[in-house]
């Protein structure tokens, strides 16, 4: 029997059950990082356009 290194459970089925677990929270963890990384950028691209639209509304305005 081998012995899950991922709980404190000791059952031959367990390891299996551990893996894909992981597997999946290791995916979870990455689909959420992408997301999280997309919202940041549109963001930071949201205030760029804002700032050159007042910029430009500055100069016109003169």
């Amino acid at each position: 029997m081998k012995e899950c290194k991922h709980c404190k459970d000791r059952q031959p089925a367990c390891q299996d059950s551990c893996e894909r677990f992981l597997t999946a929270k290791k995916r979870e963890t990455a689909r959420k990082e992408k997301i999280r990384a997309a919202k940041e950028r549109d963001v930071l691209v949201t205030n760029t356009a804002i700032k050159l639209s007042e910029m430009r509304r500055r100069r016109y305005a003169k």
